[in-house]
């Protein structure tokens, strides 16, 4: 079973190594690189840093570095233990919710009552805004950090990687590379019924909307998740 993976790297590659190890055939062909931004700390104090993907573990603990911030004085969240686990090689110990959200870090307790704290999202640029605006609703001053960018890889370049005929099976992580995905998979008459594996029914809708007919909503983007789903579709 030949199975797209459209997300960015580097988890891309990470999960085709777990794909084929499982049995199957994985086709690596993200369809969004991550480009880095230059930034600068946010001179407003902070006493909680929230890590929004594994993405922006590097270059946000670079920039807390350069501003002379040492992790360990202020707590940590991540979005999910896979950038957990990213934090955690860096020495860092972070909370985090499983399966990995937004949802789930509102719902940690330590981020229940956040009044008058200061609060750093380490993230990319643009995105969802919920955590910005809940935290804020709860009486925070969050401040957001952005750290890098996701521009589509150009169509082409992933027409030349993907053909329709050879896919039993899609992989997204997210709202936007799934978007660029469908353009390139309906430009190439690529079938509507196939399979379109997504980590939230937030993004299962917006497959919907685009015309995929078979949307499964695994139980997080982890790996874990997406292997049992898949292993439902073969039974």
């Amino acid at each position: 079973m030949s199975v797209w993976i459209t997300r960015s790297e580097p988890g891309a590659s990470r999960l085709a190594a777990c794909l084929e190890a499982a049995g199957y055939l994985p086709l690596t062909a993200p369809v969004m690189a991550i480009e880095p931004i230059a930034v600068s700390l946010p001179a407003d104090p902070f006493d909680a840093a929230v890590f929004v993907s594994e993405q922006a573990v590097a270059p946000g603990l670079a920039a807390l570095a350069r501003a002379g911030v040492d992790p360990a004085q202020v707590q940590v969240f991540a979005v999910g233990p896979r950038t957990a686990t990213v934090l955690r090689e860096h020495g860092i110990s972070a909370r985090y919710p499983e399966p990995a959200s937004s949802e789930g870090l509102l719902g940690l307790s330590e981020l229940l009552e956040v009044s008058g704290r200061g609060v750093l999202l380490l993230c990319g640029e643009g995105g969802r805004d919920l955590l910005e605006r809940e935290l804020a609703a709860r009486g925070a001053a969050v401040r957001r950090l952005e750290l890098y960018r996701r521009r589509p890889v150009p169509l082409e370049d992933v027409q030349a990687r993907v053909e329709p005929e050879s896919v039993s099976a899609i992989v997204v992580g997210s709202g936007d590379g799934l978007h660029w995905a469908a353009r390139v998979w309906f430009a190439a008459q690529g079938s509507k019924r196939v399979p379109l594996f997504v980590p939230s029914s937030r993004v299962a809708k917006i497959g919907e909307q685009l015309g995929f007919a078979r949307v499964v909503v695994c139980e997080g983007a982890g790996s874990d998740a997406l292997l049992a789903a898949l292993s439902q579709l073969v039974e």
